[in-house]
């Protein structure tokens, strides 16, 4: 990527929210919000449980917050990933113009999580 292109970006940065499951691993994060406010949250999860009960499926979330953790706006993986011990996956969620929702000049991070048991889609 060339020099004038990442200076148009501006780096989030990005947390895991708080009681996020052992069985999963959560690493690799990365935001960015371009010029254009277009917003790219990148990861990867990785399934280091053994046993999970009933968790058949997971589904990758990110909220957008303001510097007082109030949620402007919540991305969503739209993919489910099926659990299985040893699976690693990478994601990337992503959204264009977030102006349309909230003035991008109040994203201060973002905090993901994950959601279980969703169906096929």
């Amino acid at each position: 990527m060339g020099k004038n292109r990442t200076n148009k970006m501006k780096k989030i940065e990005v947390c895991c929210r708080e009681g996020i499951s052992e069985l999963f691993k959560i690493d690799q994060l990365y935001s960015v919000l371009t010029k254009d406010n277009d917003i790219h949250v990148n990861g990867s999860v990785e399934m280091i449980g053994s046993d999970y009960g009933n968790i058949k499926r997971i589904k990758v979330y990110a909220n957008l917050c303001n510097k007082d953790g109030a949620i402007l706006y919540v991305l969503n993986g739209w993919k489910n990933y099926s659990v299985s011990k040893g699976t690693y996956i990478s994601f990337s969620l992503y959204c264009s113009t977030i102006g349309r929702f909230f003035n991008p000049d109040e994203l201060d991070y973002v905090e993901l999580y994950l959601s279980y048991n969703e169906k096929d889609s």
